[in-house]
């Protein structure tokens, strides 16, 4: 006992005085006394909270803890129920890689529509190219999990309460070489669209899907005339919605060439004109002078005095972080023979009709998961719990973490080189689980 304990314990063995008992000095130095000891103590415990945690740690491992942080995680990403063809009819035949180590809770799921082209070759001199190709996956919480919860074939869209899907179809004849889109119910039958077969003309035809929302679809369509007559080549961008897709035959017929088009004014109104007026305006006076051949110029002489129309020729093009409207500006190559096109941006955002939610957000953990990759694209939820960031290998998916500030990587899947978005469309709440059971029916199924 050190000296002051002493000291302590013979006033305190002493009588109080008759005025005051313990004196405030007296009383600091004991309750100060008191506050040491109590430290001394919790120094000795930490020591065995510590070997009682290394102890835990080390029951868990050899008792099965990393076997079921294994389970949980790293195989967590695969699909619950996802076909081996389903898996196979990826490009690279490799299923999504999660890097999950924990339970999630995102109640945002994501219909994600890919497009991938053999080749960017559309010249008269590579008529044999392949067409493209399209996939669709489900992303989605399954048992506490984000997963691929279905993929396969086609572009799938929700279309009111059902779902539609969009393929691509192939078809030779005597002398066409056709590669065209169709729409129909999931729950059906493909239905087939009409082909004309000319047999005095030579077509070879490509429609490319650029975008599909839950009512339009925008599409990139070239044709060539191999029996050499002006012009050799044509590309054009058209919208339509859904519906029309099938309404067209193929190759399309000059009376109906514009047929259940759906234009900029259908879609923005009528000072939609005005805008296109001012546009073709700006365009004149930056040409200056046209320096076309007299036959060029009767060509191309109503392209040159509206070059944007009526907006019959515009498309839905995706850009970094956006769906955008482009028009399209037309242009004749004489060597080549070409009637082309060039997309300028309409100055006017697409309405939330077209696209259904296409919206980023300020949110720092969005932000975050941002600077973690090369990003291509970024499409964010509705409720701003998930994140998918687009780069050139890859979807990788962010959830907030518990601070709302970071992000917190839970899943990655292998995308093939050249794959463009087409399609994106959300689904939260209790709409998660019933389009995760219509995507494994009809992108799993098989169904035609």
């Amino acid at each position: 006992m050190s000296r002051n304990d002493s000291d302590w314990e013979k006033k305190l063995s002493d009588r109080p005085r008759d005025n005051k008992g313990f004196s405030d000095d007296l009383r600091r130095r004991i309750e100060d006394q008191v506050e040491r000891r109590e430290k001394r103590r919790r120094r000795w415990l930490w020591p065995v909270f510590g070997l009682c945690g290394v102890a835990g740690g080390c029951a868990f491992y050899f008792f099965g803890g990393i076997p079921f942080l294994t389970d949980r995680g790293i195989s967590a990403g695969l699909a619950a129920g996802v076909s081996p063809a389903a898996i196979q009819a990826t490009p690279e035949a490799s299923a999504a890689h999660a890097a999950i180590l924990g339970e999630v809770n995102v109640k945002s799921g994501l219909l994600i529509g890919l497009r991938q082209d053999a080749g960017t070759e559309t010249s008269a001199s590579s008529v044999t190219s392949s067409p493209s190709s399209y996939r669709t996956l489900m992303l989605a919480q399954v048992d506490g999990q984000l997963q691929v919860a279905a993929q396969g074939k086609g572009v799938l869209v929700p279309y009111g309460q059902k779902f539609w899907k969009i393929e691509s179809k192939d078809v030779t004849t005597d002398s066409d070489e056709l590669h065209y889109l169709v729409a129909y119910p999931a729950d059906k039958k493909a239905e087939a669209r009409t082909v004309i077969d000319d047999p005095d003309e030579s077509i070879v035809l490509r429609e490319k899907l650029l975008f599909a929302g839950n009512q339009y679809v925008s599409v990139q369509e070239n044709e060539i005339w191999k029996d050499g007559s002006l012009p050799s080549e044509e590309s054009k961008v058209w919208v339509r919605k859904l519906t029309q897709l099938n309404e067209t035959v193929v190759p399309p017929s000059i009376s109906a060439a514009n047929a259940g088009h759906v234009t900029i004014l259908d879609i923005f109104g009528e000072g939609a004109q005005q805008i296109l007026t001012k546009m073709a305006y700006s365009k004149r006076n930056s040409d200056g002078r046209s320096s076309r051949s007299p036959a060029e110029s009767t060509l191309m002489e109503e392209a040159v005095m509206q070059p944007y129309g009526a907006g019959d020729n515009w498309a839905i093009v995706r850009k970094p972080g956006k769906w955008t409207a482009q028009v399209a500006e037309s242009f004749f190559e004489p060597e080549t023979r070409l009637i082309g096109f060039k997309l300028k941006a309409y100055p006017v955002r697409l309405p939330e009709q077209v696209t259904s939610h296409d919206k980023l957000s300020d949110a720092l953990w969005v932000r975050d998961a941002q600077l973690q990759e090369q990003r291509r694209d970024l499409l964010v939820s509705p409720l701003e719990d998930l994140a998918v960031v687009i780069t050139d290998k890859k979807l990788v998916l962010y959830t907030p973490d518990s601070s709302i500030e970071r992000s917190r990587l839970v899943l990655e899947v292998p995308i093939a080189p050249g794959e463009a978005l087409v399609s994106a469309q959300w689904a939260t709440g209790s709409y998660v689980s019933d389009w995760v059971t219509k995507a494994r029916k009809y992108l799993q199924s098989g169904q035609e």
